[in-house]
């Protein structure tokens, strides 16, 4: 059974993957210059999604992670973003409300 269900529309129409626990799912659409792979994969039994910025199909720069979401085992959603070293962590209930919300700065 699929832990991981994906969809991707083009000019040749839809196409769909699965994945399991162990192989995840991943999906890098790009231009040139510029992309973004969204990765699916399990984190100690539940969901997690990372989204990494690439340099496309040239490969012009690094890939760079700017957004993780874990699913956490009491329901609620963990959410964590940022760049150059600044981050944003927010908590979601079940319900969709934000509970928490931590700005970071590492050095």
């Amino acid at each position: 059974m699929s832990r991981f269900y994906g969809s991707m529309q083009g000019s040749r129409g839809e196409a769909t993957r699965q994945g399991t626990a162990s192989s995840g799912i991943s999906a890098h659409p790009r231009g040139w210059d510029l992309g973004v792979r969204v990765s699916g994969y399990d984190d100690h039994g539940t969901d997690a999604f990372a989204v990494n910025i690439t340099g496309g199909s040239n490969g012009s720069r690094e890939e760079v992670n700017v957004l993780t979401v874990e699913t956490m085992q009491d329901g609620f959603i963990q959410i964590a973003f940022g760049l150059d070293g600044f981050e944003h962590y927010y908590t979601l209930g079940p319900n969709g409300t934000v509970v928490e919300h931590h700005p970071l700065r590492r050095s």
